[in-house]
C-alpha cells in the first residue's frame, strides 16, 4: 500500500484503533437497527450476513434463515392475482439470479402471526470501488397503511365520480388560466360529470384537461366566460335561473339552464340544470292563471275563491252584483255570514265531506242573504283544490243567480195551488191534501169536518157594487174565515162565492159548528173596504159535514154543499148540518 492511498479503518489519514472501529461499528449498527424497515445484508454467495431489527419487526419476531433459498419457509403473495410466490420469485432471489437490481417489488406477507401486510422491497448489489461484486444489500418496507389509503382514496374517487355521474344536473370543475399580469384569460376543465359530457356531446378525453375557450369559444360571445370570470375574481357565487347556453338550440326549440357557479381556490364548480320543461310548464301555468283570473273577471256567473275556513280570497264582478256588496266588503267577510240560517247547516256538512276527503265536490241549492235581509237564491257549485299531500288548499266556487227564476217559480206554484181572488187553497190542492194520500202525513189523522160556506145573495150584491167591489169583498170574507181557524186546518174556494173549510182532527158536530158560527158571525160584521163609499154587509150560510169512515172527500164536501142550502132555506146566515 503506498503512502497516498488512505487505511479503510482510518479517518482524516489517521488509522482507527481496534477500540474506535469497534465503537463504529456499534454505531453503524445501531443506526442500521433504528430504520424503520427491514434490511438486510447478504455476501455474493446468497448467505444473509446481517439484519436489522425491522426485519424480525417486519415478520412478526420469526427466526431469520441463514441463507435466499431458505425462504420458500416464508409466504408471500402476488397482490394482483392472489397467488403465493416462488421462493426464487423473491427480489432477492431474482437480483442473484440476475446479477441485476430488483427494485420496488410489491407482494403480500403473511406473518408468523397470521397477520396479512402489503411489503415493498428492492435488492441491490454491493460492489468495491473496482466493481467487484461483494454482495447484496435487500430492503423491505411496510406499506399497508399506504396502501390502504390509497385504495381508500381509489374508492372515494369512484364513489365521487359515481355520485357526480348520478346527478340530474351537469357539472364541471375549471380552474383559471392566468397571464403575466395575473388576469384570468381562459379556464381549464379539469372534471366533468356524465350529464356536462352528454351535454357537450364529446368524451371525458376531449373535455377534461382541454381549455375552455379552445373547446367551447362561443362562450366568450354570450358573455357567459366574463360572468365566470367576475364570480371568480369577486369571490362571489353566480346564479342564472334561465341562460339560453350555446348549442342548445335543437329543432327550433330553445333550451333554457338554471346555471350555479361557486368559486373554489383559482377555479370554480359549475353546475347547470336544463329548466326548459319546468320553464315551459311555468308559462303553461301562468298563462293558464291568467286565463282563468280573465275568465272569472268577465265572467255573468258569480265566481270566487274561498279559503278552507270560509273566507273570500278574491271575487269576480259577477258576484258582487248578485250578493249586492263590493269587493271589499265580501272578501272581509266568509260565505257562513251570508248564508241564510236555514242553509247554513246543510252546507256546512259538504264542506266538512270535502275537507276529510269523502268529496271533492258538490253542487246545492241555496240561499244567501242580501244586506238588507233579502233572500237571493243561487246554484251554488264548489270543486276542492288540493295540495299533493291531498290537503284542502281553497275552494274555486260558481253561484249562478236564481232568484228570479225560484220566485218565478214559486209564484207559478202559488197559482197552481191557490186562488188568485182570496189566496186560498183552490179545490183541486184541497182535493189533492185530503183525497191524494197527503192528508194523513200532514194531520195524522184521518177524522174530519168540512164547512161549505156560501155568501148569500151575492149576485144581488155584485149587481148592486159592481165586479171590483165584490171581489173586494171575496176577499175580505176569505180573510175573515182564515182568521177564525186553528193552523193545522185548510181553507179553501170551491168556485164563484163558495168557500170550504176542512177541520182535521174534529168528530163531533158540536166542535165542527162552533167553529162554522165563529166563521158566520165574522163574515156578518160590516166591511170598510177598500174601494170606499159605505160600509158593506154580507152574510154568510154554513153547512157541516162529518167525514164518514172510507168516505172520499168529495162525498164529504158534497154532503156539507147540501147541508149549506139546508142553511139558506132556513132563512139564510145560519149554520146547518147533516148526517
Amino acid at each position: 500500500m503506498d503512502g497516498n492511498s488512505e487505511d479503510p479503518g482510518s479517518i482524516g489519514g489517521g488509522a482507527l484503533t481496534s477500540e474506535e472501529a469497534e465503537a463504529r461499528l456499534e454505531l453503524m449498527r445501531a443506526v442500521f437497527d433504528a430504520l424503520p424497515m427491514s434490511i438486510g445484508v447478504i455476501d455474493a454467495t446468497g448467505k444473509v450476513l446481517e439484519l436489522s431489527a425491522g426485519t424480525k419487526e417486519l415478520w412478526g419476531g420469526s427466526p431469520m434463515p441463514g441463507a435466499v433459498d431458505e425462504y420458500g419457509v416464508y409466504k408471500a403473495f402476488h397482490p394482483e392475482t392472489g397467488e403465493r410466490l416462488r421462493p426464487e420469485e423473491w427480489a432477492t432471489a431474482r437480483a442473484l439470479a440476475s446479477g441485476e437490481a430488483v427494485v420496488d417489488q410489491v407482494v403480500e406477507i403473511e406473518r408468523f402471526d397470521a397477520e396479512r401486510r402489503t411489503v415493498i422491497g428492492s435488492t441491490t448489489p454491493l460492489r468495491s470501488p473496482v466493481g467487484a461484486l461483494l454482495g447484496w444489500v435487500g430492503v423491505n418496507s411496510d406499506i399497508t397503511e399506504l396502501v390502504e389509503a390509497r385504495r381508500q382514496a381509489q374508492r372515494e374517487t369512484l364513489f365521487v365520480r359515481a355520485t357526480l355521474d348520478a346527478m340530474q344536473s351537469a357539472l364541471i370543475v375549471v380552474s383559471s388560466v392566468r397571464d403575466a399580469s395575473g388576469l384570468v384569460i381562459d379556464f381549464v376543465y379539469s372534471e366533468a360529470n356524465k350529464r356536462a359530457l352528454e351535454f357537450f356531446r364529446a368524451s371525458r378525453h376531449d373535455i377534461v384537461g382541454h381549455r375552455m375557450l379552445e373547446v367551447h369559444p362561443a362562450l366568450r360571445d354570450t358573455g357567459l366566460f366574463g360572468r365566470y370570470v367576475a364570480a371568480l375574481e369577486q369571490r362571489k357565487p353566480l346564479v342564472m335561473d334561465a341562460w339560453a347556453q350555446p348549442r342548445s338550440v335543437e329543432g327550433g326549440r330553445i333550451h333554457y339552464h338554471a346555471i350555479h357557479a361557486e368559486p373554489f381556490e383559482d377555479g370554480l364548480v359549475v353546475v347547470w340544470t336544463d329548466v326548459t320543461d319546468q320553464r315551459t310548464q311555468s308559462e303553461a301555468l301562468r298563462e293558464s292563471e291568467e286565463r282563468f283570473r280573465l275568465a272569472m273577471q268577465k265572467s255573468a256567473v258569480g265566481m270566487c275563491i274561498v279559503s278552507p275556513d270560509g273566507h273570500f280570497l278574491e271575487v269576480n264582478p259577477a258576484l258582487c252584483e248578485i250578493l249586492n256588496r263590493s269587493e271589499a266588503e265580501l272578501t272581509a267577510s266568509t260565505w257562513q255570514t251570508l248564508t241564510h240560517p236555514e242553509d247554513l247547516d246543510v252546507d256546512t256538512d259538504l264542506v266538512r265531506q270535502v275537507l276529510d276527503g269523502t268529496i271533492d265536490s258538490y253542487r246545492l241549492l241555496k240561499r244567501f242573504l242580501s244586506p238588507g235581509g233579502e233572500v237571493i237564491w243561487g246554484d251554488l257549485s264548489v270543486a276542492c283544490v288540493r295540495d299533493e299531500s291531498g290537503k284542502t288548499r281553497h275552494f274555486i266556487s260558481q253561484i249562478l243567480d236564481l232568484t228570479q227564476r225560484v220566485r218565478m217559480e214559486h209564484e207559478l206554484e202559488r197559482r197552481t195551488r191557490f186562488d188568485e181572488l182570496t189566496g186560498l187553497l183552490n179545490w183541486r190542492e184541497a182535493q189533492s191534501i185530503v183525497d191524494g194520500g197527503k192528508w194523513e202525513e200532514r194531520q195524522g189523522s184521518e177524522t174530519y169536518a168540512v164547512l161549505f160556506c156560501d155568501v148569500d145573495d151575492f149576485k144581488a150584491v155584485n149587481e148592486r157594487v159592481g165586479h171590483l167591489v165584490a171581489d173586494e169583498i171575496l176577499r175580505e170574507v176569505s180573510r175573515r174565515i182564515r182568521s177564525c181557524l186553528r193552523k193545522e186546518d185548510l181553507a179553501a174556494r170551491y168556485g164563484g162565492d163558495e168557500m170550504m173549510v176542512v177541520l182535521p182532527g174534529v168528530h163531533d158536530l158540536k166542535e165542527a159548528s162552533a167553529i162554522a158560527e165563529k166563521i158566520r158571525a165574522a163574515a156578518a160584521e160590516p166591511l170598510c173596504l177598500e174601494q170606499g163609499g159605505p160600509a158593506a154587509r154580507v152574510t154568510l150560510s154554513v153547512g157541516i159535514a162529518l167525514a164518514l169512515p172510507d168516505e172520499c172527500f168529495e162525498d164529504v164536501v158534497s154532503r156539507a154543499d147540501n147541508a149549506m142550502y139546508r142553511a139558506k132555506n132556513s132563512g139564510r146566515n145560519r149554520v146547518a148540518s147533516i148526517e
